[in-house]
């Protein structure tokens, strides 16, 4: 499986940073690294950005680039990943004149796991300025990691994707 220091065969997981404390993520990634896995993905909550004040993204690529590990971190909304209201912010997805509505009126929910609420509108002007604030929320933290330690993002790849946006075909309407 390894070649000199290189893995042929690298394993790749999805890593639900937030959900690690602080103090375990060292020890989490050496589990990690021990069973093979020298590449992960994350999401990257919008309301995680928003509100992280135990740093736990910074204290996650630290704790990776230590380790040699490479990290691609999504950093579009995913409706469903295991965060309440998917990572969207609360305030944003409980105003009306934020809500999706379908062909007939009706709003567009999503009950996915951890709890089921309405998904925003895209076409929201609010939608846009809050999505265009959090992307450069994370360009600044990036910037910022990368100030503070040497080599912190050199493992690091930003993933940008279309996913949210696949939620707003109905199955019915198909």
């Amino acid at each position: 499986m390894f070649r000199g220091e290189v893995n042929t065969h690298p394993i790749q997981l999805l890593v639900n940073y937030w959900e690690i404390s602080p103090s375990r993520m060292g020890p989490h990634l050496d589990d990690l690294l021990c069973k093979g896995a020298t590449h992960m993905a994350s999401f990257v909550p919008w309301h995680v950005v928003e509100t992280d004040i135990s740093h736990r993204l910074f204290k996650f690529l630290q704790a990776a680039a230590q380790r040699k590990m490479t990290v691609s971190l999504i950093v579009s909304p995913e409706l469903g990943i295991h965060y309440t209201n998917s990572g969207l912010p609360k305030d944003f997805v409980t105003k009306k004149e934020n809500t999706a509505i379908d062909s007939k009126g009706a709003a567009v929910l999503s009950h996915l796991h951890p709890n089921s609420f309405q998904v925003p509108s895209l076409f929201s002007v609010d939608f846009s300025k809050r999505y265009y604030s959090f992307l450069s929320r994370v360009d600044t933290l990036m910037a910022d990691f990368g100030r503070s330690e040497e080599g912190i993002l050199e493992g690091v790849t930003l993933v940008l994707t279309g996913s949210f946006w696949k939620y707003y075909r109905s199955a019915k309407d198909s």
